[in-house]
């Protein structure tokens, strides 16, 4: 069996992501330096751009993320330089407040001097007043992620430093329906340790719990949350990436409101994810997981799929990190808004089901059948014809689950094809003979 090498040191450099944000039929996003309002069809009410957030402001100023609570647009930025942090440098973090109809109405800015660097994550709107967001302060090689909750004028409230490592990450962030809020905190140190942490909060940003998971399975084990998402009778659902010295996957988990988990399955076969991955949400009594924005993984509410073979997780649970409150007072600055005219090209993505789709790899183009074996299998495997008169394989192509291709070769007679490269996982095999092109799956353990 393959062995997964196990990153021990990471270089970290966060580029910020823009998430559109939907409200009552509406848009709310960010387009380079300006924010806009859309329409359900994707006709734009607004777009505004800002000038300085603070008075001290010297560097660009970089729009993260704009989200709506239904009354008041909170947009994060940041004016400084964050992609080549300078040592003793000023960083000024601002949050500015507008109406739905795009009048501006406050800037509250909030200057930070560490000794390395300073960065924020992303912005989410409180289903009562206001916003939280989260920033990642490194007064040397850690990094430490502070959640804040700020009200109506921009202005921080509370906040709580949550976690700290050689990386952090506010990988999600969801509101619940008893009016709380649950963070997924990912962070990583520099001995190779990889680990995600859940905090429940209350409207105010104080902590309710504050939960790791892992498994009673004795050794490395990692484990990245992607996503959240809550269904109609208040269970959560957690999606991770999840590795260990011999495998690399996926992985599922049910809690109830307190944290208590109930369920956990691990998939493998996925490749270790990237930010944003996995993107998880309940509708029609499923869980849909939209993997790299274009196939959607469908689960049932045990985290069950119909064509994925779950290895069942023994899951136990832990209190982390004792949170500590970290509460900065916030200045204010009046900001000159513009309107910034721009045109949206939209943009259309068919989705694809991950399931069908290998159900229609699978179909065999001609009677003639090919025989793989070993299947599955970790290093080589061959190929037979059923009929090898006047027909032989002329070329070999491999494709992951998501049809991008990782091996084509010819090959002649019972030549053996070498997969020991590839990551564990469902694969799509197409065969082009003399008479026929076969398709059929492959599985590498």
């Amino acid at each position: 069996m393959k062995s997964i090498y196990l990153l021990t040191v990471f270089i970290y450099i966060f580029i910020s992501e823009t998430t559109a944000q939907y409200f009552n039929g509406y848009t709310y996003n960010n387009n380079g330096g300006s924010i806009y309002k859309a329409d359900s069809v994707g006709n734009i009410i607004w777009s505004k751009s800002f000038g300085s957030i603070s008075p001290s402001s010297s560097g660009p100023t970089w729009v993260h993320e704009t989200v709506s609570d239904g009354r008041f647009v909170y947009t994060l930025l940041l004016d400084g330089n964050i992609y080549w942090p300078t040592p003793g440098a000023s960083y000024y973090q601002a949050i500015i407040v507008l109406d739905t109809g795009g009048t501006y109405i406050s800037t509250k800015y909030h200057q930070f001097n560490p000794a390395n660097s300073y960065n924020v994550f992303s912005i989410h709107p409180s289903v009562v007043s206001g916003a939280f967001f989260a920033d990642d302060y490194s007064p040397g090689f850690s990094h430490q992620l502070t959640i804040y909750k700020v009200n109506n004028t921009g202005a921080i409230t509370n906040g709580y430093f949550f976690a700290s490592g050689q990386v952090v990450d506010l990988s999600s962030f969801i509101s619940l329906h008893d009016s709380t809020y649950l963070a997924g905190i990912f962070s990583a140190d520099g001995s190779g340790g990889i680990g995600s942490r859940f905090i429940k909060l209350d409207e105010s940003g104080s902590p309710i719990w504050n939960k790791t998971y892992y498994t009673t399975t004795p050794g490395y084990e990692f484990l990245s949350i992607q996503s959240m998402t809550q269904d109609s009778s208040g269970y959560i659902y957690l999606l991770c990436g999840y590795q260990t010295a011999s495998l690399e996957g996926i992985c599922g988990i049910k809690i109830d409101l307190n944290g208590t988990p109930i369920l956990g399955n691990i998939y493998e076969g996925f490749p270790w994810p990237h930010r944003k991955d996995h993107q998880l949400s309940y509708r029609n009594n499923q869980l849909i997981d939209l993997y790299n924005d274009s196939i959607e993984i469908v689960f049932d509410t045990l985290f069950m799929n119909s064509c994925l073979n779950p290895l069942p997780m023994n899951l136990v649970s832990y209190n982390s990190l004792q949170p500590t409150q970290n509460i900065i007072s916030s200045s204010s600055h009046q900001t000159q808004i513009f309107d910034n005219p721009i045109t949206l090209n939209p943009s259309t993505t068919n989705l694809i089901n991950y399931c069908t789709t290998l159900n229609m790899e699978e179909q065999i183009s001609n009677p003639i059948d090919l025989y793989i074996f070993p299947n599955p299998t970790s290093d080589y495997f061959s190929l037979v014809l059923s009929e090898t008169i006047g027909n032989k394989i002329e070329n070999v192509e491999i494709k992951d689950a998501i049809g991008k291709k990782v091996l084509e070769t010819g090959i002649k007679g019972n030549q053996n094809i070498d997969v020991s490269t590839l990551k564990k996982g469902i694969y799509i095999l197409s065969v082009v003979t003399t008479r026929s092109k076969i398709v059929k799956r492959i599985i590498i353990n």
